[in-house]
């Protein structure tokens, strides 16, 4: 009798379902990496998105301080003032938080520091302040924001407008 030779065998069967197998296991492996890739650069835009609009808006207020006398606060994580419109602002930090007067401006934040500057650059420890004409020309602020695993840190100096 003549054997009949046009099917596949079990172990045929067994071979290309394992072979199979970890052809899918790569490609989830790729498909699981390119997820979490995206995922961290959303949280980085998203990071970045919050805290350049609210990071340009401290450096716009300190910027328009209404005068020599205007300066109430100079401390290394607070700084208060008052604008040209004569409005009170102040920056602090408060636990993770950046408070501008009593609203937050930026969560998540894990380094805050300004640094003060007189009119040929040189650092000031004590600043002056009201109602004494401050000696304070630059402002310089450092701000790292932290979310999830990634982190964020800016940093820009600010000249205050022409101070009289």
């Amino acid at each position: 009798m003549k054997k009949n030779n046009k099917g596949f065998t079990l172990v045929e069967y067994v071979l290309v379902i394992a072979l199979s197998g970890i052809i899918f296991l790569g490609l989830a492996q790729v498909v699981i990496i390119t997820l979490r890739s995206f995922d961290i650069v959303l949280s980085g835009a998203a990071i970045i998105g919050q805290t350049d609009t609210a990071y340009q808006r401290m450096m716009r207020d300190i910027r328009q301080i209404r005068d020599r006398t205007s300066l109430y606060t100079a401390a290394s994580n607070d700084i208060s003032f008052a604008d040209v419109d004569g409005n009170a602002i102040e920056y602090r930090l408060a636990g993770d938080q950046i408070i501008r007067n009593s609203a937050v401006a930026i969560d998540n934040v894990t380094a805050f520091s300004i640094e003060y500057f007189d009119r040929d650059g040189n650092p000031i420890t004590t600043p002056l302040v009201a109602p004494q004409n401050t000696n304070v020309r630059n402002v310089r602020i450092t701000l790292t924001v932290t979310r999830s695993t990634q982190s964020l840190t800016v940093r820009s100096a600010v000249k205050l407008r022409d101070l009289r």
